[in-house]
């Protein structure tokens, strides 16, 4: 979809005898973009029927503020927005910003007081009504279809692909799939659909599109209600699941391994039982007797720390410098040998107390009183000033 940057933008007073500009405005527009006629028929019919209610509306509470029609037109659809004041009770649901959903063509179902959206929503593809401050607005998209297409789901002409990052798991067999899980660590959203969903999604690429996947649907596994798949699409699209055209671009820079190695799909074969035997394993660790034991075993790694420091340095250097310098396992500066336990649970932090020290000792520079620069592997030279 076009940019609003490149939007044309038509702002108009409240006044019905001038709705003929906004009329002449779309339809120079869609034939500028080669929009077919049929599709510029629902356009321009949906559009003015939305700027007639929104009119109506607002002479209802004594609003009389102009409007704004925003029109963008792209490669892939058509799309419309009307700028309105706020206050203007347009939305007859007065919720938050929302898609509307697609209506019951029963007549009973219908409310007079909606009538007019259903209209709309019968005409155009998608209907939203968005906040932009003290503005509100009504956005209407038509996507592009091949003439003599134009009655056809607006959804089968999509060719979405999942979102790189997600997690996704299938269950059963690879060619045919008893059910997806979708899980984005991101945001916290977690989906499972059925074998029918499972397919569905295993085909999202970012080339086929769905009318594609519907009818292998059909030929492989049988017919079924295509808008099934527009509820998964907006579902998938709605929790931001969807890549966007320039996340698709990057995947298809990408060799296929490339893509395998960053988003791996692998199952455990038998994984209720691999994670019934972990858990055999694990549990007594995790009971209060085992946890008391790794805290007391942790503990011990400080007993060297507190034997070494309690011995007083020589050459000068403070005694818990002199304690801390001492490395495990090993005769350093006049210190005991630590016993084997002990070195390995103490290793990393004497290791990283180690080099921490060599750095604030390069700083202090302690000399010998014999004019030599002490360090922890042994002195070294130092040559005094004439």
């Amino acid at each position: 979809m076009a940019a609003e940057d490149d939007a044309v933008r038509l702002r108009l007073p409240p006044w019905e005898s001038l709705l003929p500009l906004a009329e002449d405005a779309l339809r120079r527009l869609s034939r500028q973009s080669e929009l077919t006629p049929a599709l510029e028929d629902m356009l321009v019919g949906a559009v003015l029927e939305a700027c007639e209610e929104l009119l109506r509306a607002g002479r209802s509470v004594n609003i009389e503020q102009p409007f704004e029609l925003v029109l963008a037109f792209g490669e892939d659809a058509a799309d419309v927005a009307i700028a309105y004041d706020g206050n203007i009770p347009l939305n007859p649901h007065l919720t938050e910003p929302y898609e509307v959903p697609s209506v019951s063509s029963d007549p009973d179902d219908i409310n007079l007081d909606t009538l007019w959206l259903h209209l709309v929503k019968h005409r155009m593809d998608r209907v939203f009504f968005e906040v932009k401050g003290p503005l509100h607005r009504l956005r209407l998209i038509k996507y592009r279809r091949e003439e003599g297409e134009e009655k056809r789901l607006w959804f089968l002409g999509m060719s979405p692909a999942l979102r790189p990052g997600l997690n996704v798991e299938y269950s059963g067999p690879e060619d045919n799939p008893s059910a997806v899980l979708i899980q984005d660590f991101t945001s916290g959203k977690v989906f499972r659909f059925g074998p029918t969903e499972a397919l569905f999604v295993g085909l999202m690429d970012g080339q086929r599109t769905l009318f594609d996947i519907y009818m292998h649907h059909v030929e492989k596994v049988g017919p079924v209600s295509p808008h099934r798949l527009g509820v998964l699409y907006e579902t998938l699209e709605a929790s931001g699941m969807l890549a966007t055209a320039e996340e698709m671009a990057g995947q298809a820079r990408q060799r296929p391994w490339v893509q395998k190695l960053l988003n791996p799909i692998f199952s455990i074969p038998r994984a209720d039982e691999v994670v019934g035997a972990v858990h055999g394993w694990v549990k007594p660790l995790v009971s209060p007797l085992g946890v008391l034991l790794l805290v007391a075993l942790g503990l011990s790694g400080a007993i060297p720390l507190w034997q070494n420091s309690q011995e007083p340095s020589r050459h000068g250097v403070p005694r818990r410098t002199a304690g801390l310098l001492r490395l495990p396992g090993r005769r350093a500066m006049g210190g005991r040998p630590l016993p084997g336990h002990r070195v390995v649970l103490g290793a990393s932090f004497y290791t990283f107390l180690h080099f921490i020290l060599l750095r604030a000792g390069d700083e202090l520079q302690p000399l010998h009183p014999h004019g030599r620069l002490l360090h922890a592997h042994g002195p070294h030279r130092h040559r005094q000033p004439a």
